[in-house]
């Protein structure tokens, strides 16, 4: 028997075992497969971010806005100061000035029927006592007599007065009356020497000085009566 070599059933040349075929070449794979970050914020549908944000709230503010307009407009519409009056109805003006139209008496010298006393309505010369023409703004006017600067404390001023001949004489300690009653003149402590003189033109207007000691009472009373004589 010719020996022959022990066939294994493989090609000759090979070993008897197969080695395993190495793996395809590339970067060796985890155990474990991660999953993909997803970006934050809410997702879209099919997990898309979303493209804009939604416009329901600009859809709430717009309806707000129209419905208060509406309630303002209807407020300024109906409210209840824009009722047409009646024409004939008297309105707050009238009637307050309704009492300056009566003619009934008051308590003013003449019924309040009196202008105001000025430098043109005064004697001009009275024994030496001049009218001298006063500030404007100032009422009434006086008299300087030859000699005496203006301003000095030397004069006699004449003015308006509003009360009654009889309640300013009251004060007057000895008052004594000249010009059939309408002038009366006297000294106190309030006013010292001075003279009231009653016209029907301009009320009741006082005379008096400043300076008792340079003026005598007999230089007022002389422009009193002076002032009583032009205008009775």
């Amino acid at each position: 028997m010719t020996n022959q070599p022990w066939n294994s059933g493989q090609p000759q040349g090979q070993p008897g075992w197969q080695q395993s075929q190495p793996q395809s070449p590339g970067p060796p794979q985890p155990g474990w497969q991660q999953h993909p970050v997803q970006p934050q914020g809410f997702s879209g549908p099919g997990g898309q971010p979303p493209q804009g944000g939604s416009k329901l709230p600009l859809v709430i503010g717009a309806i707000i806005l129209v419905v208060a307009i509406v309630a303002v407009a209807a407020f300024f519409l109906t409210r209840p100061g824009d009722e047409p009056t009646a024409s004939g109805t008297p309105t707050t003006s009238a009637t307050a000035s309704s009492p300056d139209e009566s003619t009934g008496p008051t308590d003013e010298p003449n019924g309040g029927d009196i202008r105001e006393f000025t430098f043109d309505d005064a004697p001009q010369d009275v024994n030496g006592w001049k009218a001298q023409p006063v500030l404007e703004g100032m009422k009434g006017t006086y008299y300087l007599r030859d000699g005496v600067a203006s301003g000095g404390r030397a004069q006699i001023g004449v003015r308006p007065f509003s009360t009654s001949l009889e309640l300013a004489a009251s004060e007057f300690t000895d008052p004594h009356e000249s010009s059939d009653g309408r002038v009366i003149c006297g000294e106190s402590e309030l006013t010292g020497k001075a003279c009231y003189v009653d016209t029907a033109d301009f009320g009741v207007l006082s005379a008096s000085t400043a300076d008792g000691d340079v003026v005598t009472l007999e230089d007022i009373q002389a422009i009193a009566d002076a002032i009583a004589s032009a205008h009775p």
